[in-house]
């Protein structure tokens, strides 16, 4: 069940509660086509990063959401 309804986002598994907040688990399923600083296409992927996004609470609780994407840069 997809559980978070944003574009070129997928969920992990199930939204968790752990009493505080709800935590997500979700990955980027779309590769960027250029590099949102310098416009240049010519990009390479390096490793994975993961980043906490906040979103508007539910029901009283904090909404986390774990997301993993691919780190880029771009050529010389």
């Amino acid at each position: 069940m997809q559980t978070l309804h944003l574009t070129g986002v997928e969920t992990i598994g199930p939204m968790t509660d752990n009493g505080q907040n709800y935590i997500a688990h979700a990955t980027v399923t779309v590769k960027p086509t250029e590099c949102p600083r310098c416009k240049r296409t010519e990009l390479y992927q390096f490793g994975d990063r993961a980043i906490r996004v906040v979103d508007l609470p539910i029901h009283g609780k904090q909404v986390l959401i774990n997301l993993d994407h691919r780190g880029i840069v771009t050529g010389k």
